[in-house]
């Protein structure tokens, strides 16, 4: 992901304060998992496959004159393999490499021909250059200082020290070389621009203002400067206004800038940094979409990105895959499709990334496409495995099988060999794969994902467990591994375990709210009370003040009962406006089970009445109504008010949802769950809501198909698991799949704990492992939930290991409960033929 903040000026080290050449996706946007148009990088832009008759260096020369050099890597790479004592093609592989965005490589080679040339050899510049930006700044400068001692008017080698100064934050010494390359050439610009960099931040303003004028009048007078730079220096002037903290100037100056430079980026996106920063991030999606349509902004490819990014972050996915897909169209170039593709990996849609990768190979200037295997020498190598990590998840499985022989890193081939195995459904070979690959390649967090997975599809929960915490700690960013932990540590009866995960995937990824809900969940089951306002109070950090209220409320009332949640809700000044309709939804529902249902019912319409365009009043109107007898029609008129006013409100549509299957409309509360699924696509209880539903209403096969999508794509979802276990033993199916599904069922169950017990002893029972079905009925009747059934069962299990004289005890137990129970008759049948068999 890229970043809107500071300037990377002209200068090749330096990082600055006001050349806006990056972007920063909005706050709201999560970055991609990966970014395919950065990584595949192939070479077909006007590239004439290497002759034999070519000398190797020159080819390499070529390349990188062409602005090729992933593909100069590539080839100088297999060359150095044929002469590895090259010292020019070691040379050039290092000038590769640092032009290619690969520094911290480039140092090996670069330092190695350094060695034998010394300071007056042609090394010395790319070497410090690689060094700065790869991580060593400090020995950057060391090196270029011994390279002026030997050569003082080397200007170039002072500029890179000034950068490499810069770099290492010593910005007193990068001021003193700047200034001494400006007293040698006192009209460049991009001299004048590091001194402003350097002044910022040393946080001299004054100086720094002068700077800034002193830019501007030479561009001024300078018509010759293209429109890219003047814009670049009208937005460093107009952001300079907001570094002193005057947002109305840096407004105006920015306006200004955009209006003598539409749609550039260099003023789009510092504008949208403004607003971000200042505040007024609900403008971004105005100014983005009027830049976007504008005749300037149609070929605009970043820009357009951005704005497909606003949409995305807002949830309008169609209409953001619909401005990639024109600019795709009307650019037809390769990065443009690949933009689109990293927008489908966005939103899950792999066949059409697929499908997008592909038209920008096909458009490729030599017309190379991935039918021709010649392409892929021309391909990096992560980009290859990109794309056929992409081709797994599109479920091409041969196209992506036909780019394994040229994956030339081993763990690249294995983790796509075993991503396939896992597409195919052989979970055990899958992971047997990842284990070999985990050898060569440990930390690499989507890998240990899927491992995972595969770990939960063959019933090795704790084994999942790990794999999922390697990812959490490799890399917490890219997936919902933190999350399933901590649920599954939850479930387990860990809590202090679960806690610390959610802990650690929320320190970077503080805005999902599924995460802070199971954290609050924790706090309640840890019967810690004091720890509620620190859980709402990362609600609050995250962005959902009004959310972490409504749950801090539910804890407390889970806690201490309903008199303290009240107290704290009403101390809430907010409680009667349209953002806090959970909340106020709450109070309604325990101010009624404290006596006073008119008087709640008559806040929440008084409340409903003052904001009647609020979808959010609008259900909690609804969900206050249901209390009220005769109020039903009342109740799903507000429902269904709320999804007509906020087609995007997920909250509605699931309370839409249940009241329709409350009265028994199957068909409408499918459909509202449906949308309440295409809008939070990551939320599981929609789908699964589906999927009981439809078997409520009788439609099995439709009911099972939902619940297996659910569990295919959430593999720890318990509720799922149980209920597809039960569907299987009522068929007759109680082997190993049904085994796997039955006891991930009574693990990690979240609403039928009890019924997941009772199916995996059933399971067990059909398949003679008594001893195993007796200890899943066990549990069954330690948690009270089915007196009479679970000790029935236990007996069953118990007759199946000879040991009838505990089976009878069991039975007196189930058969001393007060409640009936649906075995009643048949549990005293066979106490009676029991007993009679002790006797003889």
């Amino acid at each position: 992901m890229r970043e809107i903040i500071e300037v990377n000026t002209p200068h090749p080290v330096a990082t600055g304060q006001y050349s806006y050449v990056g972007m920063r996706w909005p706050a709201r946007v999560k970055p991609m998992l990966g970014r395919l148009a950065c990584v595949l990088l192939f070479c077909t832009m006007g590239l004439a496959p290497w002759g034999c008759r070519e000398e190797p260096l020159a080819h390499a020369v070529g390349l990188m004159e062409r602005g090729q050099f992933q593909a100069a890597v590539t080839f100088i790479q297999g060359a150095l393999e044929e002469n590895h004592s090259d010292a020019e093609l070691v040379e050039l592989y290092g000038r590769a490499l640092l032009r290619n965005k690969q520094p911290s490589l480039a140092v090996w080679p670069l330092r190695r021909v350094f060695h034998d040339q010394g300071l007056e050899g042609s090394a010395l510049l790319p070497l410090v250059e690689a060094l700065a930006r790869g991580g060593a700044p400090g020995e950057a400068v060391e090196l270029a200082t011994q390279g002026l001692l030997s050569d003082p008017s080397n200007r170039m080698l002072l500029s890179l020290r000034s950068g490499a100064n810069l770099a290492s934050l010593n910005y007193e010494a990068a001021l003193a070389d700047i200034d001494e390359l400006i007293a040698q050439n006192p009209d460049s610009l991009r001299y004048h621009e590091n001194r402003l960099n350097a002044l910022v931040k040393l946080e001299l303003l004054d100086e720094a203002l002068e700077a800034i004028t002193f830019i501007a009048d030479k561009i001024e007078a300078n018509e010759s400067l293209p429109d890219s730079v003047k814009s670049r220096y009208c937005t460093t002037r107009a952001m300079f206004h907001w570094k002193r903290e005057d947002a109305e100037k840096a407004e105006e100056a920015l306006t200004q800038c955009l209006a003598l430079y539409p749609a550039d980026p260099e003023v789009v996106f510092p504008f949208v940094q403004f607003f971000e920063e200042s505040g007024q991030g609900d403008r971004v999606l105005e100014l983005l979409t009027a830049q976007a349509g504008s005749a300037q902004g149609k070929g605009r490819l970043m820009i357009q990105v951005l704005l497909a990014a606003q949409l995305r972050g807002f949830g309008r996915d169609a209409e953001a895959s619909e401005v990639l897909l024109k600019t795709a169209e009307f650019l037809d170039a390769p990065p443009a499709w690949l933009e689109l593709a990293d927008h489908y990996v966005a939103i899950d849609e792999m066949v059409a990334a697929a499908d997008a990768v592909s038209k920008a190979l096909a458009e490729s200037a030599d017309g190379l496409g991935f039918g021709d295997s010649g392409a892929y020498r021309f391909m990096s190598e992560d980009g290859l495995f990109a794309y056929a990590d992409v081709l797994v998840q599109a479920m091409r499985l041969e196209e992506a099988r036909k780019i394994l022989p040229h994956l030339d890193e081993l763990a690249h081939s294995q983790f796509i060999e075993a991503r396939i195995l896992l597409a195919e459904g052989e979970p055990r070979l899958a992971l047997e794969k990842y284990e070999e690959a985990f050898t060569l390649w440990p930390s690499n967090p989507g890998a240990r994902y899927l491992a995972a997975v595969a770990a939960m599809r063959i019933g090795e929960f704790d084994r999942a467990s790990g794999f999922f915490q390697d990812s959490l700690r490799s890399d917490s960013t890219i997936s919902d591994a933190g999350i399933i932990l901590g649920r599954m540590q939850l479930l387990q009866g860990t809590p202090a375990a679960g806690f610390d995960s959610l802990a650690l995937y929320l320190m970077k990824n503080r805005e999902n709210k599924t995460a802070l809900r199971l954290l609050m969940r924790i706090a309640v089951m840890a019967q810690s009370p004091e720890a509620l306002p620190g859980v709402r109070a990362a609600f609050e950090d995250g962005g959902y003040p009004a959310l972490g209220l409504a749950e801090h409320a539910l804890g407390l009332e889970a806690l201490e009962g309903p008199k303290a949640a009240l107290e704290l809700l009403e101390g809430e000044e907010k409680l009667d406006s349209p953002e806090y309709f959970i909340p106020l939804a709450n109070w309604a529902r325990m101010a009624a089970l404290d006596g006073d249902v008119q008087g709640a019912v008559k806040r929440v319409r008084a409340a409903a009445q003052s904001h009647p365009e609020s979808a959010r009043s609008q259900a909690a109107l609804g969900m206050a109504l249901v209390m009220l007898p005769d109020s039903a029609e009342g109740a799903g008129a507000a429902f269904q008010r709320a999804t007509e006013l906020d087609d995007e409100l997920p909250e509605g549509w699931v309370l839409l949802a249940r009241f329709l299957l409350d009265n028994g409309d199957i068909e409408g509360a499918v459909a509202a769950y449906t949308r309440a699924a295409e809008i939070e696509r990551d939320e599981p209880a929609h789908g699964y809501r589906i999927g009981v539903a439809l078997l409520g209403a009788g439609d099995e096969e439709a009911g099972e198909e939902h619940l297996r999508g659910v569990l295919d794509r959430h593999p720890w979802h318990g509720d799922s698991a149980a209920w597809l276990a039960r569907l299987a033993l009522d068929r007759g199916d109680s082997g190993p799949e049904t085994l796997v599904l039955a006891r991930l069922g009574a693990r990690f169950s979240e609403e039928g704990t009890a019924d997941g017990l009772l199916t995996l002893g059933e399971v067990r029972m059909e398949r003679g492992e008594f001893p195993e079905a007796y200890a899943a009925f066990n549990l069954l009747v330690g948690s009270q939930s089915s007196p009479g059934t679970s000790e029935y069962y236990a007996a069953q299990s118990l007759v199946g290991m000879g040991r009838n004289e505990d089976a009878i005890e069991s039975l007196n137990r189930a058969l001393a409960h007060e409640v009936p129970f649906p075995f009643e008759a048949a549990a005293r049948g066979q106490l009676a033929e029991l007993t009679q068999d002790e006797e003889n």
